[in-house]
């Protein structure tokens, strides 16, 4: 009696419709052209995020050109960068194969990409993704 109760309780959760829609899901896949425009983005958010970091480092440098720093403080902030936020970067982005979608998403969410540098289509398909990040960096 039991048995066949449980059995039909499956059978009802079974016939329930999706929550998302097969056609939904289809038109969120990412292509091939999403693909290789998912590949561009990743290497510019790359450039951007180690431009900035690249000019944080340089602002040390002026320090010690007019000596509000010394060589060794410089060398050793050289070594820090090379050593911390630059591999960070590396790995991030080159590392372990990253996820481009999920870089872009990152990117997008951090407003290292702009919406002029993606286009509506790819960044509606990315839009949970963005909405984690955002929440993620809302956390902190």
């Amino acid at each position: 009696l039991l048995e066949g109760k449980v059995k039909g309780e499956i059978g009802r959760v079974n016939k329930r419709k999706p929550i998302v829609s097969e056609k939904a899901l289809e038109n969120n896949k990412i292509t091939k052209k999403d693909g290789k425009e998912l590949k561009q983005l990743a290497l510019t958010a790359y450039r951007r995020e180690m431009s900035i970091s690249l000019n944080n480092l340089y602002d040390k440098f002026t320090e010690w050109k007019n000596a509000k720093i010394d060589e060794f403080e410089m060398n050793g902030l050289i070594h820090e960068f090379h050593d911390g936020v630059s591999h960070d970067h590396w790995s991030r982005y080159f590392g372990n194969s990253g996820n481009n979608e999920f870089l872009v998403a990152r990117a997008l969410a951090r407003k290292i990409l702009t919406d002029k540098d993606v286009t509506g289509e790819l960044k509606k398909k990315l839009s949970s993704q963005i909405e984690f990040y955002k929440e993620m960096s809302e956390r902190r």
